[in-house]
């Protein structure tokens, strides 16, 4: 996936969940601009989110399997969303 595919699937929220890729994200949980993600997906632990700025904050410092989502990201094909 792309990051303007990502930008796209970012109008709704978006969930990856593959056996050894899980992440969540959600546009606006706390305000207009705001972006929350979490790998988290089955909410299983308290406060396992984390707020970015903006889609650059998010590629650049959300984690994924021990690596940031800019890296991760190529690797699922946009119909592998939930």
């Amino acid at each position: 996936m792309t990051k303007n595919e990502l930008q796209n699937e970012m109008l709704g929220d978006v969930v990856c969940s593959l056996p050894n890729l899980q992440f969540a994200i959600y546009t606006g949980l706390k305000g207009p601009g705001n972006i929350t993600a979490t790998t988290d997906i089955y909410g299983k632990h308290e406060n396992s989110a984390q707020d970015f700025r903006n889609i650059e904050d998010l590629l650049d410092r959300f984690i994924v399997n021990g690596h940031p989502l800019k890296e991760v990201l190529p690797m699922v094909d946009i119909s592998q969303l939930d």
